[in-house]
């Protein structure tokens, strides 16, 4: 418990990660494994470490395949990578992937301990918008214009200003 509240309460990010690896290594068994994963995920989003990001991210979902939250950021790191033209058939096709996943685990979702009402209506529908914007990108790839029609939709009345998927859905 020492431990894990040592390395959450870090102001430095980097001493946090640091704090969050060797609490991860030396307890790799402990009830805080998920919490402190998430932590570490963000915390490496934080710094701009997208390759850390993601492994972490992949570490969360072995540990819980339908971690919301990893899901989320893996499906809009992979859309953005395919969209940038880094790998974008594979990108797609993970993005899409981590899309349904997350459409599925989010009708699971529990509000976060101490997350007002408003506050956790508010996160699923970014995630919701996240999750439908890969599926929906990567629909269009594939000229299912109907799918992408229909994700990307949600996804823009989530974020209604992200050309990235707005363009995607003019095009739908």
């Amino acid at each position: 418990y020492n431990a894990y509240v040592g390395a959450v309460q870090q102001q430095d990010p980097t001493a946090k990660i640091s704090g969050l690896e060797a609490f991860l290594t030396q307890y790799p068994n402990s009830v805080m494994k998920e919490d402190a994963l998430e932590i570490l995920m963000g915390t490496y989003q934080q710094k701009g470490d997208a390759a850390k990001m993601g492994d972490t991210a992949q570490r969360l979902l072995q540990l819980n395949p339908n971690n919301v939250r990893a899901l989320a950021l893996l499906a809009y790191s992979k859309r953005i990578a395919a969209q940038g033209g880094q790998n974008p058939q594979q990108n797609l096709a993970d993005a899409e992937q981590y899309g349904q996943k997350g459409v599925a685990a989010l009708q699971n979702f529990t509000k976060p301990e101490g997350m007002s009402d408003a506050d956790y209506a508010n996160l699923k529908k970014q995630m919701d918008g996240i999750f439908n914007a890969a599926i929906g990108v990567a629909a269009l790839q594939k000229k299912d214009f109907p799918t992408a029609t229909k994700s990307l939709r949600v996804a823009v009345e989530a974020t209604p200003t992200d050309f990235s998927i707005a363009y995607p859905l003019a095009l739908a």
